[in-house]
């Protein structure tokens, strides 16, 4: 490691900015008046260091210590000290108070704080994408139960609940409310009586996605459903899990482009019952 150190003359209230690999031999050697440019300072109080990993980023701080008058007065700030003259090489042989400069940031604070403010806006993209995950899997879980609401109406007038036509789509709508629905524009309705289920199907929030219903016959009637979705969150407390804790899904069974992994049912069946978990790869 390669340090920048920052020491104070408690002699004659001085300051003086030097870098080395070796901070603590330095600063004895300074106090014991091995440096010439330092030695009729002595004793030195050592205030502040900072650490770099080559000793070209050292170097390039005390440089900019030394000769930009915003980032010495900004270093005084932070130590909360006055404004004292610091005290740089000349010549070969003498110190000098180092000139000021209109100087902002040095080029390591900059880096710096353009590294922070990377950090911070990562962390606030990542919160923002996984919040806005989450307000999509919430109304996922509400469009499923909306479903099932209307679905147990049906079975009220029928006796059964709808069939499913083996591609996820309920036969709910139309004439006797028998026809294939579609999710996210057909009207769940019987068309002949003007009953009305729900006013509009919903639709997956994301594109490429649906959601599946399935309907178990016993005995020539539907006396049983299955309702499945895609949750994006595969950490979601609903997911089934494996030993280890990991989110399964349903073995081919599609919801959309990917396999289904959240389900709600009638009351006499389970999401999972008939159904295959695997764990997602």
């Amino acid at each position: 490691m390669f340090y920048v150190y920052f020491l104070n003359s408690l002699k004659y209230n001085q300051y003086y900015v030097g870098s080395t690999n070796d901070l603590k031999k330095r600063f004895n050697e300074h106090n014991q008046g091995k440096s010439f440019y330092t030695r009729r300072y002595k004793p030195w109080k050592l205030l502040y260091y900072e650490a770099y990993p080559s000793e070209k980023l050292a170097r390039m701080r005390e440089k900019r210590l030394k000769q930009h008058g915003n980032a010495v007065r900004e270093l005084k700030k932070r130590l909360g000290l006055p404004s004292t003259t610091f005290l740089k090489k000349r010549n070969g042989d003498r110190l000098y108070p180092a000139p000021k400069s209109g100087a902002g940031f040095t080029l390591i604070e900059l880096l710096v704080s353009i590294t922070i403010i990377g950090i911070l806006a990562n962390i606030g993209l990542n919160t923002f994408t996984s919040s806005q995950i989450k307000g999509r899997d919430a109304k996922r879980k509400a469009h499923l139960r909306q479903v099932v609401d209307a679905l147990e109406a049906y079975y009220n007038d029928k006796g059964q609940y709808p069939a499913a036509d083996g591609s996820g789509n309920m036969l709910a709508c139309g004439a006797e409310a028998e026809e294939a629905c579609t999710w996210g524009s057909s009207s769940m309705q019987n068309t002949t009586t003007g009953t009305v289920y729900m006013i509009k199907m919903p639709a997956d929030p994301t594109l490429g996605l649906s959601y599946y219903y399935d309907a178990i016959v016993e005995s020539s009637l539907n006396t049983k459903f299955q309702l499945y979705a895609r949750l994006e969150n595969t950490k979601d407390l609903d997911i089934p899990k494996d030993g280890q804790g990991n989110g399964q899904v349903y073995q081919d069974l599609n919801c959309g482009t990917k396999e289904c992994n959240f389900g709600l049912s009638s009351t006499n069946i389970l999401p999972a019952t008939g159904r295959t978990l695997e764990t997602e790869q």
